[in-house]
């Protein structure tokens, strides 16, 4: 029995500012984090 199997591409985060990046450390020393505005 053979199995296959797939690799995903990582998928880009977003992080403050409208920052995107794959790496989550570089993107929160960079840009902070992603915080919705006021009143949502």
């Amino acid at each position: 029995m053979e199995f296959e199997s797939k690799i995903f591409e990582e998928p880009e985060l977003e992080f403050g500012d409208q920052h995107h990046g794959l790496d989550p450390r570089r993107g929160l020393v960079e840009a902070g984090p992603l915080q919705p505005p006021l009143g949502r």
